[in-house]
């Protein structure tokens, strides 16, 4: 009989344990059944409003100011090198305004600067034509004087001969002297011949300076006909402008 208690009693020591596992666990479901997440979405950020205003591209000047005296750091005065009448006025020429570098401004007429440079290009043409005709004269005064001079020695030897013959009797007087101007003629002509070819290196310089000073017209007008037009050398503000359209201006007259 205490057997049988005893094991009633031990049966009964695992009631609070089985009591207390079953209590827990349905704390743990009735927790987990209840809880709420939190409101919202996970990961969403607030919208935030945003305000927009249209634009559009506007002209506007520039406008500085200040106290005191302002010097530009460069300055730059266009003068006429050449005279004329004024054929092209930039209408941004105006004061105050700033203009980009390489701009044309001013533009002369340029008719007499054109006619000019045609003129000395001719010239320049005429003079290397007349070189030509020199050389080749010369050459063919060179080749003459060659015949001629077989031809006098032809003549002194017959002259020679005449004045044996005159010598011995058995040539005439009037034969003779007319083989001695006949002899004299053939010397003139070779004469005339080297005192021609003695004259071709003085022409030949005469014609090369004359080459020369064309080609230094041609340069000249060049630079006229350069001069004609004003452009800007670098990005200027003009200060003023002292020339209009149809205004006939001077050498070292200024304008701008």
């Amino acid at each position: 009989m205490n057997s049988e208690v005893k094991k009633a009693i031990l049966k009964g020591r695992w009631i609070p344990i089985v009591l207390a596992v079953i209590t827990g666990a349905v704390f743990i479901a009735v927790m987990v059944v209840i809880r709420q997440g939190p409101d919202g979405e996970e990961g969403s950020e607030p919208a935030l409003t945003v305000r927009t205003v249209e634009t559009m591209t506007l002209p506007f000047t520039i406008h500085a100011k200040g106290f005191g005296v302002a010097q530009p750091a460069q300055s730059w005065r266009a003068v006429a090198n050449v005279a004329g009448r004024i054929i092209y006025r930039n209408a941004s020429l105006e004061s105050g305004r700033i203009i980009d570098a390489g701009t044309l401004l001013l533009e002369i007429d340029s008719t007499r600067y054109e006619l000019a440079l045609a003129s000395a290009e001719a010239e320049v043409e005429v003079t290397r034509t007349e070189i030509q005709q020199l050389d080749q004269e010369r050459a063919n005064t060179t080749a003459l004087l060659e015949l001629e001079r077989e031809r006098l020695a032809l003549a002194e030897r017959e002259l020679d001969r005449a004045r044996t013959l005159v010598q011995r009797e058995a040539l005439s007087a009037t034969r003779y002297d007319e083989q001695a101007r006949a002899t004299l003629q053939q010397r003139q002509a070779v004469v005339a011949l080297e005192n021609q070819l003695r004259l071709i290196p003085s022409r030949l310089e005469n014609l090369k300076a004359r080459l020369s000073r064309s080609r230094t017209l041609v340069d000249q007008a060049q630079e006229d006909l350069k001069d004609t037009k004003i452009v800007a050398p670098y990005a200027v503000r003009i200060h003023e402008s002292e020339v209009e359209l149809h205004q006939q201006v001077g050498v070292g007259q200024s304008l701008v």
